[in-house]
Protein backbone atom coordinates (compact mmCIF):
# COMPACT_ATOMS: atom_id res chain seq x y z
CA UNK A 1 0.00 0.00 0.00
CA UNK A 2 0.92 3.62 -0.80
CA UNK A 3 2.48 5.60 2.27
CA UNK A 4 0.63 7.72 4.67
CA UNK A 5 2.63 10.95 2.87
CA UNK A 6 1.26 9.88 -0.76
CA UNK A 7 -1.78 11.98 -1.38
CA UNK A 8 -0.68 12.69 -4.82
CA UNK A 9 -2.58 10.51 -7.46
CA UNK A 10 0.54 10.39 -9.39
CA UNK A 11 1.93 9.36 -6.37
CA UNK A 12 -0.17 6.56 -5.72
CA UNK A 13 -0.02 5.01 -9.39
CA UNK A 14 3.97 4.84 -8.94
CA UNK A 15 3.64 3.16 -5.97
CA UNK A 16 0.96 0.59 -6.94
CA UNK A 17 2.64 0.02 -10.35
CA UNK A 18 6.04 -1.28 -7.83
CA UNK A 19 4.24 -2.96 -5.86
CA UNK A 20 2.37 -5.09 -8.74
CA UNK A 21 5.91 -5.46 -10.27
CA UNK A 22 5.42 -3.32 -13.09
CA UNK A 23 7.46 -1.27 -14.99
CA UNK A 24 7.83 2.58 -14.36
CA UNK A 25 6.19 4.90 -16.10
CA UNK A 26 9.17 7.69 -17.08
CA UNK A 27 8.67 11.48 -17.75
CA UNK A 28 5.16 11.47 -15.47
CA UNK A 29 3.47 15.10 -14.79
CA UNK A 30 2.48 15.92 -10.98
CA UNK A 31 -1.31 15.92 -11.26
CA UNK A 32 -1.60 17.69 -8.27
CA UNK A 33 1.62 20.38 -7.68
CA UNK A 34 2.44 20.99 -3.76
CA UNK A 35 1.70 24.10 -2.22
CA UNK A 36 4.88 26.75 -3.01
CA UNK A 37 5.23 26.80 1.29
CA UNK A 38 7.09 23.62 0.60
CA UNK A 39 9.44 25.29 -1.63
CA UNK A 40 11.99 23.11 -2.43
CA UNK A 41 15.07 23.06 -4.26
CA UNK A 42 13.94 25.50 -7.24
CA UNK A 43 12.32 27.82 -5.04
CA UNK A 44 8.87 30.13 -5.04
CA UNK A 45 7.82 30.83 -8.98
CA UNK A 46 7.74 34.49 -9.95
CA UNK A 47 4.07 34.26 -10.32
CA UNK A 48 3.82 33.73 -6.80
CA UNK A 49 6.06 36.28 -5.39
CA UNK A 50 4.35 38.73 -7.67
CA UNK A 51 1.05 37.13 -5.47
CA UNK A 52 2.59 37.90 -2.20
CA UNK A 53 3.65 41.69 -3.09
CA UNK A 54 0.76 42.35 -4.22
CA UNK A 55 -1.46 40.81 -0.91
CA UNK A 56 1.80 42.79 1.08
CA UNK A 57 1.03 45.99 -0.66
CA UNK A 58 -2.93 45.67 0.16
CA UNK A 59 -2.24 44.75 3.81
CA UNK A 60 -3.89 41.18 2.73
CA UNK A 61 -2.98 38.02 4.94
CA UNK A 62 0.51 36.37 3.49
CA UNK A 63 1.62 32.95 2.65
CA UNK A 64 5.40 33.81 3.42
CA UNK A 65 7.58 34.83 6.09
CA UNK A 66 8.38 38.75 6.24
CA UNK A 67 11.92 37.96 5.16
CA UNK A 68 10.55 36.47 2.07
CA UNK A 69 8.95 39.68 1.67
CA UNK A 70 11.93 41.80 2.08
CA UNK A 71 14.21 39.43 -0.17
CA UNK A 72 11.99 39.62 -2.89
CA UNK A 73 11.46 43.45 -3.26
CA UNK A 74 15.03 43.05 -3.83
CA UNK A 75 15.23 40.43 -5.67
CA UNK A 76 12.18 39.20 -7.62
CA UNK A 77 14.13 36.55 -10.01
CA UNK A 78 15.11 33.04 -8.50
CA UNK A 79 19.14 32.05 -8.40
CA UNK A 80 20.16 29.06 -9.78
CA UNK A 81 20.18 26.15 -7.44
CA UNK A 82 24.15 25.57 -7.15
CA UNK A 83 24.09 23.03 -4.39
CA UNK A 84 25.22 22.37 -0.88
CA UNK A 85 29.35 23.76 -0.98
CA UNK A 86 31.84 23.52 -3.73
CA UNK A 87 33.70 20.00 -4.62
CA UNK A 88 36.67 19.77 -2.95
CA UNK A 89 38.34 16.32 -4.08
CA UNK A 90 40.19 16.09 -7.83
CA UNK A 91 39.77 19.60 -8.71
CA UNK A 92 42.08 22.22 -10.38
CA UNK A 93 45.67 20.88 -10.75
CA UNK A 94 44.77 17.53 -8.92
CA UNK A 95 42.12 16.93 -11.47
CA UNK A 96 44.60 17.84 -14.81
CA UNK A 97 47.11 15.68 -13.72
CA UNK A 98 45.01 12.21 -13.11
CA UNK A 99 44.12 13.49 -16.63
CA UNK A 100 47.81 13.83 -17.81
CA UNK A 101 48.27 10.57 -16.44
CA UNK A 102 45.78 8.50 -18.22
CA UNK A 103 47.02 9.81 -21.55
CA UNK A 104 50.47 8.94 -20.76
CA UNK A 105 49.78 5.47 -19.61
CA UNK A 106 46.34 4.68 -20.53
CA UNK A 107 46.57 1.18 -18.93
CA UNK A 108 47.33 2.67 -15.23
CA UNK A 109 45.87 0.56 -12.26
CA UNK A 110 43.78 3.43 -9.72
CA UNK A 111 46.96 3.18 -7.12
CA UNK A 112 49.44 3.96 -9.80
CA UNK A 113 46.77 7.51 -10.80
CA UNK A 114 46.81 7.96 -6.94
CA UNK A 115 50.73 7.72 -6.42
CA UNK A 116 51.22 9.85 -9.31
CA UNK A 117 49.07 12.47 -7.82
CA UNK A 118 50.32 12.37 -4.05
CA UNK A 119 54.17 12.76 -6.22
CA UNK A 120 53.30 15.75 -7.60
CA UNK A 121 51.92 18.08 -4.64
CA UNK A 122 48.60 16.70 -4.70
CA UNK A 123 46.38 14.80 -1.71
CA UNK A 124 46.15 11.38 -1.41
CA UNK A 125 43.27 10.15 -2.85
CA UNK A 126 41.12 6.38 -1.97
CA UNK A 127 40.15 4.23 -4.93
CA UNK A 128 36.46 4.98 -4.46
CA UNK A 129 37.01 9.04 -4.72
CA UNK A 130 39.44 8.21 -8.12
CA UNK A 131 37.07 5.82 -9.70
CA UNK A 132 33.80 8.35 -9.06
CA UNK A 133 35.24 11.27 -10.03
CA UNK A 134 36.65 9.33 -13.58
CA UNK A 135 32.91 7.89 -13.60
CA UNK A 136 32.11 11.75 -13.33
CA UNK A 137 34.08 12.55 -16.49
CA UNK A 138 33.03 9.67 -18.46
CA UNK A 139 36.60 7.56 -18.25
CA UNK A 140 35.65 4.42 -18.63
CA UNK A 141 38.16 0.73 -18.45
CA UNK A 142 37.53 -0.87 -21.68
CA UNK A 143 39.34 -3.49 -23.50
CA UNK A 144 42.35 -2.34 -24.50
CA UNK A 145 44.30 -3.04 -28.26
CA UNK A 146 48.28 -3.38 -27.73
CA UNK A 147 50.39 -2.37 -30.35
CA UNK A 148 54.39 -3.44 -30.70
CA UNK A 149 56.81 -1.16 -28.90
CA UNK A 150 58.50 -1.09 -32.88
CA UNK A 151 55.55 0.92 -34.08
CA UNK A 152 56.76 3.77 -32.35
CA UNK A 153 59.98 3.70 -33.86
CA UNK A 154 60.81 6.71 -36.23
CA UNK A 155 61.72 4.71 -38.93
CA UNK A 156 58.44 2.13 -38.74
CA UNK A 157 56.04 5.25 -38.30
CA UNK A 158 57.91 6.81 -41.07
CA UNK A 159 57.28 3.84 -43.01
CA UNK A 160 53.43 4.14 -42.04
CA UNK A 161 53.68 7.50 -43.59
CA UNK A 162 55.20 6.64 -47.00
CA UNK A 163 53.09 3.87 -47.07
CA UNK A 164 49.51 6.47 -47.12
CA UNK A 165 51.53 9.25 -48.71
CA UNK A 166 53.35 7.79 -51.88
CA UNK A 167 51.81 5.82 -54.73
CA UNK A 168 53.03 2.72 -55.58
CA UNK A 169 55.42 0.29 -55.17
CA UNK A 170 56.32 2.78 -52.03
CA UNK A 171 52.64 3.19 -50.82
CA UNK A 172 48.49 3.20 -51.95
CA UNK A 173 48.61 7.10 -52.21
CA UNK A 174 46.32 7.90 -55.28
CA UNK A 175 44.96 3.60 -55.57
CA UNK A 176 41.61 3.04 -55.68
CA UNK A 177 40.21 0.75 -52.78
CA UNK A 178 38.75 -1.43 -55.47
CA UNK A 179 42.19 -2.60 -56.78
CA UNK A 180 43.57 -3.98 -53.56
CA UNK A 181 44.08 -7.60 -52.21
CA UNK A 182 45.05 -8.32 -48.95
CA UNK A 183 46.68 -11.24 -48.27
CA UNK A 184 47.68 -13.06 -44.98
CA UNK A 185 48.37 -16.95 -44.03
CA UNK A 186 47.27 -18.23 -40.22
CA UNK A 187 47.43 -21.54 -38.44
CA UNK A 188 44.35 -23.48 -37.04
CA UNK A 189 43.79 -26.47 -34.91
CA UNK A 190 41.05 -28.57 -33.37
CA UNK A 191 41.89 -27.27 -29.88
CA UNK A 192 42.33 -23.47 -30.84
CA UNK A 193 38.56 -23.84 -31.77
CA UNK A 194 37.58 -24.78 -28.73
CA UNK A 195 34.93 -22.65 -27.26
CA UNK A 196 36.31 -20.24 -24.27
CA UNK A 197 33.40 -19.69 -22.71
CA UNK A 198 30.15 -21.11 -20.58
CA UNK A 199 27.24 -21.10 -18.62
CA UNK A 200 27.41 -22.21 -14.51
CA UNK A 201 26.24 -20.90 -11.76
CA UNK A 202 28.07 -17.77 -9.93
CA UNK A 203 30.15 -20.71 -7.61
CA UNK A 204 31.25 -23.24 -10.02
CA UNK A 205 33.79 -22.76 -12.70
CA UNK A 206 32.43 -24.49 -15.96
CA UNK A 207 33.54 -27.67 -16.56
CA UNK A 208 32.44 -28.88 -20.97
CA UNK A 209 34.02 -31.29 -23.36
CA UNK A 210 36.40 -30.24 -25.88
CA UNK A 211 39.68 -31.21 -27.82
CA UNK A 212 42.48 -31.29 -25.45
CA UNK A 213 45.76 -32.58 -27.06
CA UNK A 214 47.33 -30.42 -29.84
CA UNK A 215 46.87 -32.06 -32.92
CA UNK A 216 47.77 -31.56 -36.80
CA UNK A 217 47.71 -27.83 -37.65
CA UNK A 218 46.24 -26.63 -40.52
CA UNK A 219 48.12 -23.71 -42.29
CA UNK A 220 45.49 -21.27 -44.44
CA UNK A 221 46.41 -18.93 -46.99
CA UNK A 222 43.79 -15.75 -47.25
CA UNK A 223 43.45 -13.29 -49.66
CA UNK A 224 40.35 -10.80 -50.46
CA UNK A 225 39.67 -7.65 -52.15
CA UNK A 226 37.10 -5.20 -51.48
CA UNK A 227 34.70 -5.66 -54.54
CA UNK A 228 34.22 -2.82 -57.37
CA UNK A 229 31.42 -0.35 -56.63
CA UNK A 230 30.57 -0.21 -60.14
CA UNK A 231 29.30 -3.92 -60.51
CA UNK A 232 25.90 -5.19 -60.24
CA UNK A 233 25.35 -6.69 -56.40
CA UNK A 234 25.05 -10.65 -57.78
CA UNK A 235 28.04 -10.43 -59.45
CA UNK A 236 31.09 -11.80 -58.56
CA UNK A 237 33.87 -9.44 -57.72
CA UNK A 238 31.11 -6.54 -56.33
CA UNK A 239 30.80 -4.80 -53.21
CA UNK A 240 28.24 -7.24 -52.04
CA UNK A 241 29.79 -10.43 -53.32
CA UNK A 242 33.49 -9.66 -52.85
CA UNK A 243 36.29 -12.65 -54.47
CA UNK A 244 38.37 -14.63 -51.87
CA UNK A 245 40.56 -16.94 -52.08
CA UNK A 246 41.42 -19.50 -49.84
CA UNK A 247 43.85 -22.63 -49.43
CA UNK A 248 45.12 -25.02 -46.44
CA UNK A 249 48.07 -27.16 -46.02
CA UNK A 250 48.43 -30.03 -43.59
CA UNK A 251 51.22 -30.29 -41.34
CA UNK A 252 53.14 -27.59 -42.95
CA UNK A 253 54.26 -24.03 -42.67
CA UNK A 254 54.05 -21.02 -44.91
CA UNK A 255 57.57 -21.45 -47.09
CA UNK A 256 57.94 -20.03 -49.92
CA UNK A 257 57.01 -22.38 -52.44
CA UNK A 258 53.77 -22.55 -50.73
CA UNK A 259 53.03 -18.73 -50.94
CA UNK A 260 54.23 -18.62 -54.45
CA UNK A 261 51.88 -21.19 -55.36
CA UNK A 262 48.95 -19.20 -53.45
CA UNK A 263 50.28 -16.09 -55.10
CA UNK A 264 50.11 -17.62 -58.54
CA UNK A 265 46.72 -19.19 -57.91
CA UNK A 266 45.39 -16.02 -56.81
CA UNK A 267 47.01 -14.20 -60.17
CA UNK A 268 46.08 -17.19 -62.76
CA UNK A 269 42.29 -16.38 -61.34
CA UNK A 270 41.93 -13.07 -61.92
CA UNK A 271 43.60 -13.51 -65.57
CA UNK A 272 41.28 -15.81 -65.90
CA UNK A 273 38.07 -13.93 -64.98
CA UNK A 274 39.57 -9.95 -65.49
CA UNK A 275 36.82 -7.70 -64.20
CA UNK A 276 37.50 -4.79 -67.08
CA UNK A 277 39.25 -1.25 -65.09
CA UNK A 278 40.08 -3.36 -62.09
CA UNK A 279 41.84 -6.68 -62.87
CA UNK A 280 43.88 -4.29 -65.14
CA UNK A 281 45.78 -3.24 -62.33
CA UNK A 282 46.12 -5.11 -59.09
CA UNK A 283 48.18 -4.51 -55.48
CA UNK A 284 48.57 -7.12 -53.37
CA UNK A 285 49.14 -6.01 -49.53
CA UNK A 286 50.57 -8.24 -47.21
CA UNK A 287 53.03 -7.98 -44.15
CA UNK A 288 56.51 -8.67 -43.68
CA UNK A 289 57.05 -12.15 -43.14
CA UNK A 290 60.16 -13.42 -44.80
CA UNK A 291 58.89 -15.57 -47.42
CA UNK A 292 56.78 -12.63 -48.70
CA UNK A 293 59.57 -10.75 -49.49
CA UNK A 294 61.59 -14.18 -51.59
CA UNK A 295 62.19 -13.01 -55.14
CA UNK A 296 60.67 -15.86 -56.31
CA UNK A 297 57.70 -14.52 -54.73
CA UNK A 298 57.66 -11.16 -55.95
CA UNK A 299 58.74 -12.05 -59.73
CA UNK A 300 55.66 -14.55 -59.93
CA UNK A 301 53.77 -11.57 -58.90
CA UNK A 302 55.59 -8.44 -61.04
CA UNK A 303 57.13 -10.87 -63.67
CA UNK A 304 53.71 -11.70 -65.36
CA UNK A 305 53.26 -11.39 -69.08
CA UNK A 306 49.21 -11.83 -68.96
CA UNK A 307 46.87 -8.69 -69.34
CA UNK A 308 46.60 -8.31 -65.99
CA UNK A 309 49.31 -6.21 -64.30
CA UNK A 310 50.35 -6.95 -60.51
CA UNK A 311 51.96 -4.42 -58.19
CA UNK A 312 53.29 -5.26 -54.50
CA UNK A 313 52.93 -2.98 -52.05
CA UNK A 314 53.93 -4.58 -48.13
CA UNK A 315 52.41 -3.53 -45.31
CA UNK A 316 53.78 -1.19 -42.70
CA UNK A 317 55.38 -3.43 -40.08
CA UNK A 318 54.21 -4.48 -37.04
CA UNK A 319 50.96 -2.72 -38.11
CA UNK A 320 48.13 -5.26 -38.20
CA UNK A 321 45.30 -2.59 -37.49
CA UNK A 322 46.30 -1.51 -41.68
CA UNK A 323 45.59 -4.94 -42.52
CA UNK A 324 41.92 -5.77 -43.37
CA UNK A 325 42.28 -9.22 -43.83
CA UNK A 326 43.53 -8.99 -39.84
CA UNK A 327 39.81 -8.71 -38.99
CA UNK A 328 38.55 -11.03 -41.12
CA UNK A 329 40.22 -14.02 -40.34
CA UNK A 330 39.13 -13.60 -36.38
CA UNK A 331 35.26 -13.82 -38.03
CA UNK A 332 36.68 -16.42 -40.39
CA UNK A 333 37.92 -18.44 -36.59
CA UNK A 334 34.94 -17.46 -34.82
CA UNK A 335 32.65 -18.50 -37.70
CA UNK A 336 34.51 -22.08 -37.32
CA UNK A 337 34.65 -22.39 -33.90
CA UNK A 338 30.84 -21.66 -33.34
CA UNK A 339 30.58 -24.57 -36.14
CA UNK A 340 32.68 -27.12 -34.27
CA UNK A 341 32.00 -30.60 -33.39
CA UNK A 342 33.63 -33.34 -31.06
CA UNK A 343 33.45 -35.62 -34.24
CA UNK A 344 35.86 -33.52 -36.42
CA UNK A 345 39.32 -34.25 -37.38
CA UNK A 346 41.74 -32.38 -39.65
CA UNK A 347 40.36 -32.95 -42.89
CA UNK A 348 36.69 -31.57 -41.88
CA UNK A 349 38.37 -28.86 -40.91
CA UNK A 350 39.87 -28.16 -43.71
CA UNK A 351 36.36 -28.38 -45.51
CA UNK A 352 34.53 -25.93 -42.52
CA UNK A 353 37.29 -23.09 -43.29
CA UNK A 354 36.22 -23.40 -46.88
CA UNK A 355 32.72 -22.82 -45.97
CA UNK A 356 33.29 -20.18 -43.53
CA UNK A 357 35.72 -18.30 -46.25
CA UNK A 358 32.61 -18.33 -48.20
CA UNK A 359 30.15 -17.04 -45.51
CA UNK A 360 32.67 -14.15 -44.09
CA UNK A 361 32.01 -10.55 -45.94
CA UNK A 362 31.56 -8.48 -47.31
CA UNK A 363 34.93 -6.59 -46.60
CA UNK A 364 34.97 -2.97 -48.17
CA UNK A 365 33.70 -1.38 -45.15
CA UNK A 366 36.76 -3.25 -43.25
CA UNK A 367 39.30 -1.73 -45.98
CA UNK A 368 37.58 1.48 -45.64
CA UNK A 369 37.87 0.89 -41.92
CA UNK A 370 41.04 0.49 -42.21
CA UNK A 371 42.22 3.79 -43.89
CA UNK A 372 42.19 3.12 -47.72
CA UNK A 373 39.64 5.77 -48.14
CA UNK A 374 39.91 6.08 -52.43
CA UNK A 375 37.32 5.03 -54.25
Amino acid sequence: MPGMGATDPADLMAQARREAGLSRQLEQQRREPPHPSRGGCSGYPEWYRDQQLLRHQNHEPLDVSRASISRWYRRRERFRCTGNHDRTQLVGIDMINMVTFIIAYPDASIDEIAVYIYNEGGELYDNSAISKRLKELQITKKKASTEAYQAFTPDNRFKAHVFFHNPPPLGIAGVPRRKLIDVDEFGLTLEKCNRSGGWALKCYRVRKEGHYKVGNKLTCLLAIEPGDYRLPPNQLGSVENPRRWVRCIQNGGTTVLVFRDFCDYVCSDIETNAIPGTDDHRIFLWDNLIAHHAAYVNQTVTGRTGPCRFTIVPRPPYQPKYGPIEYKICDLTHEVAMMKQPDWDVTRLEQEVHRAARDIGPFDTTFQHCGYTTV
